[in-house]
């Protein structure tokens, strides 16, 4: 097992999942140019036609795009538009050739320049404690990811100033963003020891992964400067359509050294595709590198991030020592799943590591409680107390807005919210009556569901031991309804139920009922059963999956009552106590959400308006 030695460092970010590509190659004549000028490896007129040819994929985004972003469901279509432009200016002699794939649109300029077009959805992306330690973090694209996800923005550089905490000679003061993040300011990081970079990234066959920085191109200097146009000429650097800089393995290999024994964090769409921009790092002497394994969930990607620097900081009780970094990937990913499909929709994408399986420090970690006093029930408690009153839960926070926005072609709008993603509450208890204390924490993912998470104190350590997504939502909701998050008894159980009741849809009548219950054993939180009711009439009837599955879950109540006189499934149950809940208020009346909703629709700068009020109790 080897330990990072950190000796120096500045920090580093992520790259956008959609955009162009493009890779200047294959340039007649080599080094010989420049006896001459470079303006003759790459014409005006070349630069005029790849420019034509970028403003003309924009507009066919345009088509699709919402908020500056193309709807995931509208990817396939964007990338065939593309194609067949692709095809047209093959056939105009401007294309040598083009290749369409899953994700990507190669072309080969007559040129030789290479472009790679992908639709950005706007979703997708050891030391010893005594020694000196460099934390550096790098975000190129911080800023421009849509409002939903400003929570997640933050998460890399929380997880470098934890980081910092364990020990007074690390030190976090290099945090770059934007148009800091320069190939220039890579070249500086030679001596980093962590480094965690966040921000949009691709992979081709030609390129193999590459990371997009704040910097835009310079044509003056790919014309004039010797350096510049060889780094491009080599691939070393690439260029997206937004006018970025992107760098790949070779410009690793080329400018960046002493890097030996650092922990290197790839936070970018299919940095780990294959092992190329990796293998760059590590024989620069890095230690590790996490690197993602295809095209990411951004919400996936920053919270595995923050949760694997949060695991590296824990103690193995079975030997005391800090977390391997093996560990600390199966801690991040029992909290958020084994990929990003689990919990955020994703494609099965990933943060895998190259390198040696390091932990920040081999030195055992003594343990902060007493070891006489760690089977006590009463510490147990304590320990579980002091961790959840230091969770910001939302409940009893106040209130927060929903919105209405316009999305895509055709009359649509999206609701959401500016709900924060955090606990939304927790309740500690002795759910599995062993005797001890457990603690459920309640969380909100980026889409207002839910998660719930059941927590121990175990040898002086509080443990993450079971996690699992629920259907329920906190405030997916633009109409009147509520969220009810309770506890009941279940043949001599405690079970934990959420209720959720809302319009189903805005300007509808239709009403939903849902209400899912869990157990916890011990081990695992286990899903008693989910039951929900979609309609406008007619109640569900003895024998139908509905009424079944309530019953399952030891509830039997009068459906009259529940649908068409609004009382609570709460008041049903088993000696329920409540411990959190939602509460969700329109702010427009149909008629004049009605009037309001034309003149808003059809006025193309029209941004997000108020839709709702959600109150938190």
């Amino acid at each position: 097992m080897k330990q990072i030695c950190f000796k120096k460092f500045s920090r580093v970010r992520r790259v956008p999942a959609g955009l162009f590509l493009l890779l200047f190659a294959g340039l007649a004549g080599g080094c010989s140019l420049f006896s001459h000028s470079l303006e003759s490896a790459v014409s005006g007129d070349d630069l005029e036609s790849l420019a034509a040819s970028r403003e003309q994929m924009e507009l066919l985004e345009a088509d699709y795009a919402s908020e500056g972003f193309i709807p995931e469901e509208d990817a396939p279509a964007v990338l065939s538009a593309v194609a067949g432009y692709a095809e047209e200016l093959k056939q105009e002699g401007i294309l040598q050739n083009y290749s369409l794939s899953g994700s990507h649109v190669w072309m080969l300029y007559d040129s030789g320049i290479q472009m790679i077009y992908t639709p950005d959805t706007g979703i997708t992306d050891a030391v010893g404690l005594d020694s000196t330690c460099r934390i550096v973090t790098c975000q190129p694209y911080a800023s421009s990811y849509p409002p939903s996800l400003s929570e997640e923005m933050g998460l890399p550089d929380s997880a470098a100033s934890s980081l910092e905490q364990l020990s007074a000679s690390w030190t976090f003061e290099d945090n770059y963003d934007m148009e800091e993040v320069t190939p220039d300011l890579l070249k500086e990081l030679n001596g980093t020891q962590i480094l965690l970079w966040h921000g949009h990234g691709g992979w081709t066959e030609e390129t193999h992964s590459f990371l997009a920085t704040g910097e835009t191109f310079s044509e003056n200097r790919f014309q004039n400067d010797i350096d510049y146009y060889e780094d491009f000429q080599t691939g070393r650097l690439v260029l997206c359509s937004d006018g970025r800089v992107a760098v790949t393995a070779g410009f690793v290999r080329e400018y960046m050294d002493a890097l030996d024994g650092s922990l290197i964090y790839l936070g970018a769409c299919q940095s780990g595709l294959d092992a190329e921009l990796s293998d760059a790092f590590l024989e620069k002497g890095a230690a590790a590198v996490i690197a993602n394994t295809d095209t990411i969930r951004t919400a996936y990607n920053t919270r595995m991030m923050y949760s694997t620097m949060e695991g590296l900081s824990l103690t193995d009780a079975s030997s005391g020592q800090r977390y391997t970094l093996e560990q600390a990937l199966q801690y991040a990913a029992s909290v958020w799943g084994e990929s990003d499909s689990v919990q955020f929709g994703g494609t099965g994408a990933r943060p895998v590591y190259f390198g040696e399986n390091i932990r920040l420090d081999e030195t055992p970690v003594e343990n902060p409680v007493p070891e006489e006093t760690l089977p006590g029930t009463q510490d147990t408690s304590t320990l579980l107390q002091e961790y959840a009153e230091g969770l910001d839960c939302l409940s009893g926070s106040g209130t927060y807005t929903g919105y209405f926005e316009i999305t895509g072609s055709g009359p649509r709008y999206n609701y959401w919210s500016s709900l924060p993603v955090r606990p939304l509450s927790r309740l500690q208890m002795d759910f599995d009556q062993d005797g001890a204390d457990e603690l459920l924490v309640v969380n909100l993912n980026t889409d207002y569901t839910l998660r719930a998470e059941m927590y121990e104190a175990e040898g002086g350590e509080i443990q993450l031991i079971s996690s699992t997504s629920l259907p329920a939502s906190a405030a997916s909701i633009s109409e009147e309804g509520y969220l009810d998050c309770m506890t009941y008894q279940y043949n001599g159980q405690t079970a934990i139920g959420f209720e959720e009741r809302s319009l189903a849809s805005h300007l509808a009548d239709g009403t939903l009922i849902r209400f899912t219950a869990l157990l916890y054993d011990g081990a695992s939180l286990q899903m008693l059963g989910t039951q929900e009711y979609m309609g406008s009439g007619g109640l569900p009837e003895e024998g139908e999956p509905f009424v079944d599955g309530m019953a399952s879950m030891g509830i039997y109540v009068d459906f009259e009552q529940i649908f068409y006189e609004g009382t609570s499934i709460f008041s049903y149950l088993d000696s329920p106590e409540a411990f959190a809940s939602s509460r969700t208020y329109c702010l427009w009346e149909d008629e004049a959400w009605l009037a309001f909703y034309p003149e808003w629709y059809s006025d193309p700068d029209a941004g997000p308006v108020e839709a709702s009020i959600i109150e938190f109790q």
